[in-house]
């Protein structure tokens, strides 16, 4: 079985020609003759500008040294070209990374507002607690000294009472060697044993 395209031999069967020799015999002489093999068929569509979707580029063949020369030149100039792209690029690109810093920028400001508005939160409840500790030590020292005035008080009113006992006493006589008893008249007793 011969290709009408690269004129190359191939055997009957799948591994080779991929036509079975019943299908061979079936096919008329007229498609025997324009038979394809398939690997030339995919190549036939594949430089079929048709076949492509953006069509095929022309292969431009040069006829002659100066030709190629002036093809060189042309590729040259655009590889000299490149460098200034390169830094026009990077040109372009210089705001992006400014942007990009300017926003780890203001994340880091907005960090820092928020600490410190933690911190002037902290440093309020801190003022607060210390007034509030410094009230308590003024209620302590006025509790100290009115608790030693009190106790300073104490100690006068029991030397006092004290005072007032022994002279509550000079006027009482004592008398030893009675038996005592429940709910005696002292006054009898004392007026009957005379």
């Amino acid at each position: 079985m011969k290709c009408s395209d690269c004129n190359y031999f191939y055997h009957y069967g799948q591994n080779c020609s991929g036509i079975a020799p019943n299908t061979f015999t079936t096919m008329g002489q007229g498609k025997r003759d324009v038979w394809v093999f398939k690997t030339c068929r995919a190549s036939k569509k594949r430089q079929d500008p048709s076949c492509h979707p953006y069509g095929v580029p022309e292969v431009v063949r040069p006829e002659s040294e100066s030709a190629v020369l002036s093809e060189l030149r042309s590729t040259r100039k655009s590889l000299e070209m490149l460098p200034a792209l390169h830094e026009k690029v990077g040109f372009l690109l210089l705001p992006k990374r400014e942007f990009a810093d300017l926003s780890v920028q203001v994340h880091d400001l907005e960090e820092i507002c928020f600490m410190s508005s933690q911190y002037d939160t902290v440093l309020a409840q801190s003022k607060g607690c210390h007034e509030q500790v410094s009230w308590y030590n003024k209620e302590v020292d006025d509790l100290k000294t009115a608790v030693h005035e009190q106790a300073a008080q104490i100690e006068r009113l029991h030397d006092q009472l004290n005072d007032t006992e022994q002279c509550s006493r000079r006027a009482n006589l004592e008398i030893h060697g009675m038996p005592v008893e429940q709910e005696e008249d002292l006054q009898q007793k004392t007026t009957s044993s005379r």
